[in-house]
Formats: structure tokens, C-alpha cells, sequence
């Protein structure tokens, strides 16, 4: 998926909400973390028509299904800037689910979800 690329690649900490929004566009729900009254901004990415998803964390269960391609799931610092980049997908070749992250720190991890 395009998206999935472009989101690995050019999205990245200190990016500021008028970047975000010109790569990716609205996202489908933004709200405050309850815990730690962080901003999240939450993406999704190529879903089915009428799909509904409320929660700030990632719908393994619509990915598994297919009701929407890829999640993307954005952490604000207090001055509007990038901190955190969460992105779930389904891999086209293998079937998985496969998750990358991208920490405060700028360090990169993921794993495939089973």
C-alpha cells in the first residue's frame, strides 16, 4: 500500500499538524489520552465503505477482516509537534498483521501480530 509507505517513510517525530495533515489529510478521530492528556490523532487507512471505529487504539480485529487496510495512530506533544507514530497493517503477501513503531526517542521497532 502506498499509504503504508508513504506513512514509514515521510512521517516522522517533530513533524508539525499542517505536515501531517498535507501528507495524510483529516483523520478519522482525534482526542485527548485519558491518561496521560496527550494528544491522539488516529488514521484510517483504505477502510470498506460504513466502517465505524471509535476507540484510540488500534481495531485488530477490523484489520484481521479486512475492514480497513492499515491504522495509524499519531502522539502529540504539548507544542502540536509529531512524538510518537503507531502503525498497524495487513502485509499483502503474507496475511499478517505487521506493526511499526516509531518512539519519543526517534528509535524504531515492530513485529508481526499473530
Amino acid at each position: 500500500m502506498n499509504k503504508v509507505w508513504e506513512i514509514q517513510y515521510r512521517l516522522h517525530i517533530g513533524n508539525d499538524e499542517q505536515y501531517v495533515r498535507k501528507l495524510l489529510g483529516s483523520s478519522a478521530l482525534e482526542r485527548t489520552n485519558d491518561n496521560h492528556q496527550q494528544a491522539v490523532w488516529r488514521y484510517d487507512i483504505e477502510p470498506i465503505s460504513g466502517y465505524q471505529y471509535e476507540g484510540l487504539t488500534i481495531d485488530s480485529k477490523g484489520l484481521e477482516q479486512g475492514e480497513v487496510g492499515a491504522q495509524l495512530i499519531v502522539y502529540w506533544t504539548e507544542d502540536g509537534k509529531v512524538d510518537a507514530i503507531e502503525l498497524w497493517y495487513k502485509h499483502t503477501k503474507s496475511g499478517k498483521i505487521v506493526t511499526h513503531y516509531v518512539y519519543p526517542d526517534g528509535t524504531i521497532g515492530g513485529a508481526t501480530y499473530e
